[in-house]
């Protein structure tokens, strides 16, 4: 209608029977440009309006939820997560590995002062010793397989600091059982292969091939693994009757004094849990010291004369 309006404005016409009618054009075309700019200021401040009723919508959202996640106050709470793990079947000569949470629910601080496994075959490198309030802090479990086999049952004192007062120790446990066949992991109806990891600087990515060994599908589940140092490509995964599939695990830090496991089973199965030790490789004739260090332990060096620096020999 505006551009019909506009186009007898601007040609208009030299019979005096339409010039009125020119003129009532021009009239309604000011009209109808009256109104379109009305209008466009009117969606201009119903925008407005509505973006100033959400950005206050936003703040009040933001407010409830600033105040719903306080930080805790009163006296510290120390919570773990999981006090006894089971790793199921393990091979013999390896180390298995599993991180325990230890939350402080409370205000004040927390203080770790020692985690002292009972026994020689389990270390506890501690990487934080204060957990603030609100904070989760791992303390982690390291168990060497070799000379066990069957079943075993492993714990550590945890003694900490609250406040003022010392509280008694918290014992974390854990379970295995060492297979000690010349494959592990060859027979049960979870088969895995190869049936541990090694990597060096070079090799980032390693590929496991699991294996239904039963007739019916079944779903296999990890359990447990340290997101911080490998990434999986599945965590959950259905396998048909008597088939396999492959579980790529790729290694996200450097390989020096590499330390890691997976807990894998098929929920609601007994007896099917099994861990995979995840290392570093060493060759033979090397040792890896507690700085991680690596030298070549070789014979001493004899010293030897030279039969050049005495002419009369």
């Amino acid at each position: 209608l505006q551009r019909f309006l506009k186009f007898r404005i601007e040609h208009g016409t030299t019979m005096w029977w339409l010039s009125g009618f020119d003129i009532f054009c021009k009239k309604i075309f000011e009209f109808t440009v009256f109104q379109q700019s009305q209008f466009i200021i009117m969606k201009k401040k119903r925008f407005y309006k509505m973006l100033f009723r959400n950005l206050v919508l936003f703040a009040a959202i933001a407010v409830a939820i600033t105040g719903c996640a306080k930080t805790p106050t009163g006296p510290a709470k120390p919570k773990f997560d999981v006090t006894d793990f089971d790793f199921g079947r393990i091979p013999q000569g390896s180390v298995v590995t599993y991180v325990y949470r230890l939350t402080n629910a409370g205000g004040d601080s927390i203080i770790i002062d020692r985690v002292r496994p009972h026994c020689g075959c389990t270390k506890a490198p501690l990487s934080q010793n204060i957990v603030h309030a609100g904070e989760t802090v791992p303390i982690e479990l390291r168990f060497n397989s070799r000379g066990y086999r069957g079943k075993s049952k492993k714990s550590a004192a945890v003694n900490l600091t609250l406040g003022e007062q010392n509280q008694p120790s918290f014992r974390l446990s854990f379970s295995t059982y060492t297979d000690t066949s010349s494959t592990p992991f060859g027979y049960g109806e979870l088969g895995i292969a190869p049936y541990k990891i090694e990597f060096t600087d070079s090799i980032e990515e390693v590929e496991l091939t699991i294996t239904n060994r039963v007739a019916a599908k079944r779903k296999v589940e990890i359990v447990s693994y340290q997101s911080d140092r490998i990434r999986l490509s599945w965590t959950e995964r259905t396998i048909g009757p008597k088939e396999q599939t492959t579980l790529k695990v790729t290694r996200i830090i450097p390989a020096t004094g590499f330390a890691a496991s997976i807990t894998m089973e098929m929920p609601g199965h007994g007896n099917t849990r099994i861990t995979i030790p995840i290392s570093e490789f060493i060759e033979r004739g090397t040792t890896r010291t507690s700085s991680s260090i690596s030298r070549r332990v070789s014979k001493p060096v004899q010293t030897q004369t030279d039969p050049w620096s005495n002419p009369g020999k």
